[in-house]
């Protein structure tokens, strides 16, 4: 019985290393093909984000606005009411303090 393997002739062998070496530098060009795609999709998807949330910011800052002049018209209507519950808020702060 004959134990030993015979190792394909040196040409195949050399074939056999070039394909190996023209696959790894095919999927070389794949993994950075799939990396800058997913780049682009996630600097698309961040610039998406932070428009979305500039818009928020400006609605906030809106309402805030809104909220404030609605705030400023009743004080001015209304300033003993506001100042008693000012006064009050500021009791019940205290005594949630504990001071």
């Amino acid at each position: 019985m004959n134990t030993q393997t015979s190792s394909p002739p040196k040409p195949a062998r050399e074939h056999d290393v070039e394909r190996l070496r023209q696959d790894i530098d095919a999927l070389k060009n794949d993994l950075a093909a799939a990396l800058e795609t997913i780049r682009g999709l996630t600097t698309h998807k961040v610039e998406d984000v932070l428009e979305k949330g500039k818009h928020a910011a400006e609605s906030l800052g809106e309402q805030a606005g809104d909220v404030r002049d609605t705030v400023e018209a009743s004080i001015r209507k209304n300033p003993l009411q506001a100042v008693a519950i000012a006064f009050g808020a500021g009791i019940i702060l205290a005594l949630l303090r504990g001071r």
